[in-house]
Parts: C-alpha cells; sequence; structure tokens
C-alpha cells in the first residue's frame, strides 16, 4: 500500500505531506485517534 514515494504515505495514505507539515487541530486529533 505504498502511493508516495515518501515512507510517510505508507504508514498515513490518508494522511497528506501538506498536514504532516502544518499544525493542524484535525491532524493531532486523527494522531491522537490513531495511535
Amino acid at each position: 500500500m505504498r502511493r508516495g514515494p515518501r515512507p510517510d504515505c505508507s504508514t498515513a495514505p490518508r494522511r497528506p505531506p501538506s498536514s504532516a507539515a502544518r499544525p493542524n487541530p484535525n491532524s493531532r486529533l486523527l494522531r491522537l485517534h490513531h495511535h
């Protein structure tokens, strides 16, 4: 399940690289929920 050239995509194909770079509140919630 590797859609992106980066290893991050493999772990989170739903989360784009933009979200990870930006301190979005949604990203934090998703991260906590994922863990």
